[in-house]
């Protein structure tokens, strides 16, 4: 009997192997049909890395008066550099740097389309002075800065990134 049994189990055990292959694959295996209201994992990826990409319209202070304009969205601010900024990342021991960030100023016509944002050191960052935007629009903006030089200029808010940048 011990024979026969044993010939019985090595004929069961290849089948039990093979439906187990089976059923393992076929649980790897892509649905038959993609869920058409769900994106594709490289759309999400795509849309995720442009949107952080986009950084600010930067303008070094030396040169604002060359400046008229300035297109911005809600995605990317206008960031005034000044001093050190422009060449090198100051750190937040240079307090000569520091301190001319947070002495500019800003006047803007139409407070609805943009807001002035100053610079200085917060929680132990330095942020440049800079215009955010809030609604799309057209504002007269005039900047001073720590020598109290005024500087004006046309701020556009624009709703498409590709149309952002600087006019001279």
């Amino acid at each position: 009997m011990g024979a026969a049994r044993l010939g019985t189990m090595k004929t069961r055990l290849p089948a039990a192997l093979l439906l187990l292959t089976a059923t393992v694959l076929s649980a790897c295996s892509p649905p038959s049909q993609q869920d058409s209201t769900a994106p594709e994992t490289s759309e999400v990826l795509t849309t995720s890395a442009t949107a952080s990409a986009l950084g600010p319209i930067i303008v070094p202070a030396d040169d604002l008066a060359e400046v008229s304009a300035v297109s911005i969205s809600l995605d990317r601010p206008l960031s005034i550099t000044a001093g050190a900024e422009t060449t090198e990342t100051a750190t937040t021991t240079d307090a000569a740097t520091a301190t001319e960030s947070a002495d500019w100023t800003a006047t803007i016509s139409d407070p609805s389309v943009a807001e002035f944002v100053a610079g200085g050191v917060r929680n132990g960052a330095r942020f440049n002075p800079g215009i955010k935007a809030l609604k799309a629009g057209t504002s007269e903006v005039t900047l001073v800065g720590p020598d109290g030089v005024a500087h004006t200029l046309t701020l556009k808010v624009v709703t498409d990134n590709a149309a952002t940048g600087i006019d001279r």
